[in-house]
């Protein structure tokens, strides 16, 4: 009886571990969700606040824009529309291998993998895949349309993220890959991206003069781009409100999901207790009545005898 009753006692206390290991992790990961969504409220709010406090200028008026934000303290975010155009003739422009196409800036992804159908293939193929990023760029201005008036862009912070690029090609091919002294059939996906020259773009980011009195702009790096292609202002603006609306139910969600989990987790302790006397009660008065029910029928069995 010992032995069974240290068995169920084993049972119950693992059981109790599962229980509370396994909220505890439901736990977590809503409060996980529920703070990186409001940081990322938080983080769409200042690109919106930047947005609208933003001014729009052409880029004849940012030598005296910047002249007069270097007085002051503050420094706005700029907006500029121009065309792409090599900064010099001695930094010619990017000329793709594959499309032919000339640009500024020119991203290279190379993804090889194996050419798989089951799962343990897959698996493989996720071990063995192999992908190459490249960037090339050459320094580039924006000129001002039926002007001269040029600005430098900044792209030492360049980031694939905040700059919006054109794909000049996308191809997938069939090659060999080796995996362990074994050749396997794979393919090759070869994207690139560019920035391409005579593109007209708008410019995000905050305008300042170099040493060399060079008038340039640079990333904002409270700001989530800096080059798009066709994005204005007002589409922006409905891109961030929309998603902090999404993001604020999110996080909503998960709050709620979180206080109320945290309720059972305090109430299911308080009552586990409560409902572990009232079982251990009824399985000793179970016990109890087997135990009668046994001796009345062995008295019965001795008085027919």
């Amino acid at each position: 009886m010992s032995t069974e009753n240290n068995n169920n006692n084993r049972g119950s206390c693992v059981y109790d571990v599962l229980f509370d290991v396994s909220l505890t992790a439901v736990a977590l990961t809503f409060g996980w969700k529920y703070l990186y969504n409001s940081l990322m409220y938080k983080i769409l709010d200042i690109n919106l606040t930047k947005l609208e406090k933003s001014v729009q200028l052409p880029i004849s008026d940012l030598r005296s824009f910047a002249a007069a934000s270097e007085s002051g303290s503050d420094n706005p975010l700029v907006v500029v529309r121009g065309f792409i155009k090599p900064l010099s003739s001695d930094s010619p422009p990017i000329i793709s291998q594959c499309s032919g196409m000339e640009g500024v800036l020119l991203e290279r992804i190379q993804t090889s993998k194996l050419n798989t159908s089951n799962m343990f293939m897959n698996l493989l193929s996720s071990l063995t895949r192999q992908t190459i990023q490249t960037v090339d760029k050459v320094p580039f201005v924006l000129v001002q349309k039926g002007s001269s008036d040029s600005v430098v862009i900044n792209m030492n912070e360049y980031q694939h993220k905040i700059v919006d690029l054109t794909q000049v090609y996308n191809q997938v091919q069939p090659t060999i890959i080796k995996f362990l002294g074994l050749d396997f059939s794979g393919v090759k996906h070869v994207e690139e991206k560019m920035l391409l020259v005579g593109k007209e773009i708008i410019a995000f980011g905050n305008v300042f003069v170099s040493k060399d009195g060079v008038v340039e702009i640079k990333h904002c790096r409270d700001f989530n781009y800096f080059l798009s292609r066709d994005r204005s202002i007002g589409a922006m603006q409905l891109d961030f409100i929309w998603k902090m609306f999404e993001l604020n139910c999110c996080k909503k969600i998960y709050g709620y999901s979180l206080i109320i989990l945290l309720i059972c987790i305090i109430f299911s302790r308080r009552n586990r207790l409560r409902w572990e006397a009232c079982f251990n009660c009824l399985k000793h008065k179970w016990q109890v009545w087997k135990q009668y029910n046994r001796k009345n029928n062995v008295d019965s069995e001795e008085s027919i005898e």
